[in-house]
């Protein structure tokens, strides 16, 4: 889905190859979303006889979600 406005747009999904050539005939400026940036995480296990817990959640206006896991020191 593209939004036009003068010679400038915004990719809001996959652009194929000939939307891409079509843009290019007519100078759009194209300006893609930013590459999302990608972390390294290590999870490090509790002590013994201890357990870990990882939690998160979102919400908008509407919606709300939350989730977590439990592991122990073998990451069962």
């Amino acid at each position: 889905m593209f939004f036009l406005s003068e010679n400038k747009t915004r990719c809001t999904g996959v652009v194929k190859m000939n939307e891409f050539r079509i843009l290019k005939a007519f100078r759009v400026d194209i300006h893609p979303p930013k590459a999302p940036v990608i972390r390294e995480v290590i999870w490090c296990p509790p002590i013994s006889n201890w357990i870990k817990v990882n939690t998160d959640g979102a919400a908008s206006n509407v919606n709300a979600a939350s989730g977590g896991i439990f592991r122990d020191v073998n990451g069962t």
